[in-house]
């Protein structure tokens, strides 16, 4: 009886194994924007797995300034996502901004830059926008996805990702994490996003997620301003505002947050 068990099991875990994705191996590629020359991208396409969804995922003002091994000295390193997201079964692409890095910040650990003008900033914007846009086509025409991308944006990340949607963008699903409001950005702040007349085309469903201990700015914003016009435009619109978490918890892939990430995708992608 105790051979027959094990036999059992046995063939149950080789089965989990068989359709478990395997971890890929990350790899920097070039794609092309429309604002000029090319940004450098980590993809991540698991093994094992056919055909699967695609996630595009647009980092937070952190790695712009510093550039990515720079915030990932400090402790945010976007292939952590990247490799989170395959693990789930997804496809997943970060291009990195190159726009508005600065050498020497004023606060590394913090990815703070107090002296950066406007004009940096939207420079950074609008190549997000750009990069965001041509990692979705990248990865709706990639020959290991399904044809369904969703976004997910953190931060500044998550201002660049409102704005493509409001865009035009073809994502299917979209999740804005603790997005930033950015008022130095000016016209292309925050604050000018929530005001569009094109927030109604926004077709994706979207999921909004925040600390109790954000940003001052961003739990007003966001709150006071992006959700309460989301809402008037008809967008499809989810929101979990209270995880127990400031802005920088966000850099890190957390099981109490990612797994409602994860939730949000898989039933819009899969």
């Amino acid at each position: 009886m105790r051979t027959t068990i094990t036999h059992f099991v046995f063939v149950v875990a080789s089965i989990m194994l068989i359709h478990k994705p395997a971890m890929a191996e990350l790899v920097w590629i070039d794609i092309p924007v429309s604002t000029g020359g090319s940004v450098k991208a980590l993809l991540g396409v698991p093994e094992n797995i056919g055909k699967a969804p695609g996630v595009v995922y647009s980092h937070g003002s952190a790695v712009r300034r510093l550039g990515y091994e720079g915030a990932k000295k400090q402790g945010y390193d976007i292939a952590d996502y990247v490799a989170a997201l395959n693990k789930a079964g997804y496809v997943a692409l970060a291009p990195v901004r190159h726009e508005g890095v600065l050498p020497n910040p004023l606060n590394p650990p913090r990815g703070a830059v107090g002296n950066e003008s406007t004009q940096s900033m939207q420079a950074g914007i609008k190549q997000g926008i750009a990069s965001l846009q041509s990692a979705v086509s990248f990865l709706k025409a990639h020959s290991t996805t399904n044809g369904k991308v969703g976004a997910i944006g953190f931060s500044e990340g998550g201002l660049v990702t409102t704005w493509a949607a409001i865009k035009g963008l073809d994502a299917d699903a979209i999740v804005l994490m603790s997005p930033a409001t950015i008022k130095k950005a000016k016209r292309l702040n925050m604050k000018n996003a929530s005001e569009s007349k094109n927030l109604g085309d926004i077709k994706a469903p979207i999921l909004i997620t925040m600390g109790k201990n954000d940003n001052d700015a961003i739990l007003k914003g966001i709150k006071g301003r992006l959700i309460p016009a989301l809402q008037s435009a008809g967008v499809s619109l989810e929101k979990k505002l209270q995880y127990p978490a400031n802005h920088s918890w966000f850099w890190k892939v957390r099981k109490k947050h990612f797994s409602d990430v994860l939730l949000f995708l898989d039933q819009h992608l899969k």
